[in-house]
């Protein structure tokens, strides 16, 4: 009896053979596809001459854009649920804000507790309630503590 390893090689061989044949008659295109292919150790095609690169030697860019507050916008981090849709949310204006996700932004934006959430007042009511625009990756909120945005409400991190 064949072990399942034995049925996988075979078409990858035959893929292998199919792409060197066909090297011949395509663009350099293919050359840079199996060339990134073998970077990461999938195959090792040394008729090529690629460069293998250790993706994790590459040092981490950082943050891209990050969104700040704009007008009346206020940085907040999520003390808990209050369920229904709600958060209670911490603002740097030194208020507690009763917080929900737009309808349009409900499955974009996932908030946990502690996340740093971008936070805009409700016109009526807005010292109490407001609208949850955005949540910040831990890459961001480090970005927006370094430049000084979250100020007195980095004691909750």
């Amino acid at each position: 009896m064949k072990s399942e390893s034995s049925f996988r090689i075979k078409p990858i061989n035959f893929l292998l053979q199919l792409l060197e044949i066909s090297l011949k008659f395509l663009p350099n295109l293919l050359r840079e596809v199996l060339c990134f292919l073998s970077s990461f150790g999938i195959f090792c095609f040394k008729k090529l001459g690629c460069e293998i690169v250790d993706m994790s030697d590459e040092e981490d860019q950082g943050v891209g854009r990050v969104r700040e507050p704009e007008g009346d916008e206020v940085l907040g981090i999520v003390l808990r649920k209050e369920g229904g849709g709600k958060y209670r949310v911490y603002c740097t204006d030194d208020r507690e804000r009763i917080c929900r996700i737009p309808g349009s932004k409900k499955r974009g934006i996932w908030v946990k507790r502690d996340s740093v959430v971008l936070v805009s007042p409700w016109d009526i009511q807005g010292d109490e309630k407001g609208d949850i625009v955005q949540s910040y990756s831990q890459a961001e909120n480090e970005w927006l503590e370094d430049n000084g945005y979250l100020g007195e409400i980095s004691e909750f991190l």
